[in-house]
């Protein structure tokens, strides 16, 4: 399977606060891509059918920018992964964004699951997960937003919890989190300038590219298939 995506990847690839880094101008750059269906394939090599039910089907790429360039994960106040939208006509958009939290603690309502008296900030893993649009009347921040649930329909989504607050979700956390049962909730995709949450496990975009996702799905009462991959 990864020697498929990294085939793929080789052919394909050549915000909170203030403050943070945005890669949303790259994004306008790759505007409508003729490749849909090498990225059609990489949904479908982790059990999505694109387009079901005539709806977009959104990839998260986590460790790589838009750019291409792949990079370690951790906490950082960055657009530095991106999203693949597969569009119903067939097209398909590249937008900035990040998968990973900006903020390392500090953030009221964050579990603490070591009991060390800090909040623990979470990360979901890669996955499949669905995107359901909160429509017109739940905003985040002023902007359309998307609840992210697993496939069976779960607000409780599988992650890791940063227990020593480096930012690095390291292997022994992810394996402290499992045995524990970690989960984190209330995930959105949300953009992620003023009026918005902290970014603490949230999918967020800069403000351009927020609106141009809503665009690219259907609207804001829209839904879509989700499928989280580490950096291919």
């Amino acid at each position: 399977m990864r020697s498929l995506l990294l085939t793929l990847a080789s052919v394909l690839v050549a915000g909170c606060a203030a403050g943070e880094e945005s890669l949303g101008d790259e994004g306008a750059a790759f505007g409508e891509s003729g490749d849909y269906a090498r990225w059609a394939e990489v949904a479908s090599a982790h059990g999505l059918q694109p387009n079901r039910n005539g709806e977009a089907t959104v990839i998260g790429v986590r460790g790589q920018t838009l750019a291409g360039v792949s990079h370690p994960t951790r906490s950082t106040r960055a657009f530095d992964d991106f999203v693949v939208v597969l569009k119903a006509d067939h097209t398909v958009m590249k937008l900035a964004m990040s998968t990973h939290p900006f903020e390392t603690r500090g953030v009221p309502g964050v579990p603490d699951v070591d009991g060390d008296g800090a909040g623990d900030v979470g990360m979901i893993a890669p996955g499949r997960y669905r995107a359901i649009g909160r429509g017109p009347s739940r905003l985040v921040g002023g902007r359309p937003a998307y609840d992210v649930v697993t496939a069976a329909g779960s607000g409780k989504l599988p992650g890791t919890r940063d227990t020593n607050h480096d930012g690095i979700f390291s292997d022994a956390e992810a394996e402290a989190s499992e045995a524990r049962g970690d989960v984190v909730t209330a995930v959105l995709f949300h953009h992620a300038n003023g009026g918005a949450p902290p970014a603490v496990g949230c999918q967020v975009f800069a403000d351009a590219d927020i609106t141009a996702l809503v665009t690219a799905v259907g609207g804001a009462k829209a839904s879509f298939d989700y499928v989280l991959v580490d950096d291919i």
